[in-house]
């Protein structure tokens, strides 16, 4: 993370200095460098537009190892997403986006699911894959897929789109049943919670369980 790093002496001041200009990376918290100095992070977007002052010595370094402020542990998952993808976009973000992005997923293993209406409007095609990059880091997750509209096959096959990742194999956990398929061809319903518990309590241990669920 970069950061200026000034005198003791300068901090209160600098930090001033960078809130006014919106350079301030709220999301770590200030922190003692050697030599006595106290480094204060910047935002990386904004690089270009921070011009050191002259009456404050400090020079620009970067923090291997950032500490979260209080402010950004207190974040809910869906405030970090959106405040993520606010700074990817800068100054392109607007109401129209924020409305785009969802408040609410599923996750299986490092797969976290995405509604169907998520993401849709144009502007964050441009993004390309940094968009999936930003959002799977934001959610803690290493692969993102996105649902879609069930088909009218017969068999009620999903229709997924894989979004960032490989495969859509997953493991899925839920109430000590572990639940192995591809999200991209089979669905998964955290419903029916008696059944599953039914099931949890069966003495099969070193047994296969196997859902013949056919709708």
């Amino acid at each position: 993370v970069p950061a200026l790093a000034t005198e003791l002496q300068f901090a209160q001041r600098l930090r001033e200095h960078l809130e006014e200009r919106q350079l301030l990376d709220r999301r770590y918290r200030l922190q003692e460098v050697p030599g006595g100095r106290v480094a204060l992070p910047v935002l990386e977007e904004k690089l270009d537009q921070l011009r050191l002052p002259q009456e404050m010595p400090c020079r620009l370094i970067r923090i291997q190892d950032p500490v979260p402020s209080r402010a950004a542990r207190r974040r809910t998952p869906a405030q970090k997403l959106r405040d993520e993808l606010q700074r990817l976009l800068g100054e392109s973000w607007s109401e129209e986006l924020e409305r785009d992005v969802p408040h609410a997923w599923q996750r299986h293993g490092d797969l976290v699911l995405l509604s169907e209406d998520s993401f849709r409007a144009a502007p964050w095609e441009k993004l390309g894959p940094a968009l999936w990059e930003t959002v799977a880091s934001a959610l803690g997750a290493q692969r993102l897929a996105r649902r879609g509209r069930v088909l009218p096959d017969g068999m009620r096959s999903p229709s997924v789109t894989l979004l960032l990742g490989q495969d859509g194999w997953v493991e899925h956990v839920d109430n000590g049943i572990r639940y192995t398929f591809d999200v991209t061809k089979c669905m998964f319903s955290p419903g029916n919670i008696t059944e599953k518990l039914r099931v949890a309590s069966l003495p099969c241990s070193r047994e296969v369980l196997v859902d013949l669920y056919a709708g």
